[in-house]
């Protein structure tokens, strides 16, 4: 099982290892999926969790009946809070500059549901249709992609290979579609 998590995420800087103290900070070590399917017959919660922030991170497995349809909803958190603290309250006022990326096996098709205030895909919302039988790896991303020289980085049509800004979170989720 892959991932990973910049423990120190949503830096305004560019570099992660640079330890500029005058930019805000948040730690994410939680992110849950929802999932439920349209017909109403059942919603599962998919965790990965880093619960130390030391990388020393568990992901569950998503499981998916084929031919069904979700309404996937996303939930980022920081445990390290006392009382834990959702952080999707926040991705949401700064939608401007973060999106969720997703990378799906070929047996599954996506679509982001929601926009930042221009009209670009935050990803918070999702629907993921389960077209056939399969196993493979689902890549969920946040990337954090501030402002440079007051100018949005956040373009429609982000090439994955060439994005601004730095991973807030990018996991792998085994997928299997039943």
């Amino acid at each position: 099982m892959l991932f990973t998590l910049l423990a120190l995420a949503c830096s305004d800087v560019k570099n992660p290892h640079d330890h500029d103290h005058d930019h805000d900070h948040e730690v994410m070590t939680r992110v849950v999926l929802t999932l439920a399917d349209t017909n109403g017959n059942s919603t599962q919660d998919v965790t990965w969790s880093d619960p130390a922030g030391d990388g020393n991170a568990t992901v569950e497995d998503i499981v998916l009946a084929a031919g069904e349809t979700y309404e996937v909803q996303v939930s980022i958190w920081n445990d390290l809070s006392d009382p834990a603290e959702e952080i999707t309250p926040e991705i949401i006022d700064e939608a401007e500059e973060h999106q969720i990326f997703v990378t799906v096996p070929d047996f599954i098709e996506y679509t982001i549901l929601d926009a930042d205030a221009n009209g670009l895909d935050l990803g918070l919302e999702q629907e993921w249709s389960a077209l056939e039988t399969g196993t493979g790896t689902l890549t969920l991303g946040l990337r954090h992609m501030p402002e440079q020289d007051g100018v949005s980085v956040k373009t429609e049509d982000m090439d994955l290979d060439n994005l601004p800004g730095a991973w807030d979170v990018n996991i792998d989720f085994p997928v299997t579609v039943e």
